[in-house]
């Protein structure tokens, strides 16, 4: 729905119009199961695996001097900030209350220290498109979390944000490398 620009879409019985899905269904609903996903089944030491031969794959120069750190499953980490970004992203400024993205408020708040950890991290370690990525992810968190105007300005401004910085498709790059 994104790519081709498209808001709504029709639910068809047969040939009989039975209702209409908006982007904003979609993310309600997946905000919803996020709450009900059990944690990951890998352990730490599967992500960390997993992490280091994508590293060894895409790196040029190997992996040799590569650090990588999984605490409490950094990939979870990366799913539910995805949530936010796109729970904000697609949402209707002009048909949003605050209590409509207080969810998304809340996880922001929840995950900006540990983005902030992952973004120094990944500096240290010289792998600056991570780096970059968890910059722009931190920016964003700390605006929607600290958002104590809830109006539509607010909201706007956030999703100003997030597509100046493209993080939507950065972040579903970065996912889909690990």
């Amino acid at each position: 729905m994104e790519r081709a620009n498209v808001k709504r879409v029709p639910v068809l019985r047969g040939s009989k119009l039975v209702g209409i899905i908006t982007r904003a269904n979609l993310m309600r609903a997946l905000a919803s199961a996020a709450r009900t996903i059990p944690p990951l089944a890998l352990d730490d030491v599967a992500i960390r695996a997993r992490v280091l031969s994508e590293l060894e794959r895409t790196l040029s120069r190997g992996t040799a001097g590569v650090s990588v750190l999984v605490r409490e499953g950094s990939v979870e980490h990366l799913e539910r900030s995805k949530l936010v970004v796109l729970g904000l992203a697609t949402r209707d400024p002009l048909h949003t209350t605050a209590d409509d993205w207080q969810y998304e408020r809340r996880l922001a708040e929840s995950l900006l220290s540990d983005t902030r950890l992952y973004r120094i991290a990944a500096q240290d370690r010289g792998v600056s498109d991570v780096a970059r990525v968890m910059r722009d992810l931190e920016t964003v968190l700390l605006e929607a979390s600290l958002s104590d105007n809830t109006d539509r300005d607010a909201l706007e401004r956030v999703q100003r944000l997030i597509a100046k910085r493209d993080l939507v498709v950065k972040m579903q790059v970065m996912a889909s490398g690990l």
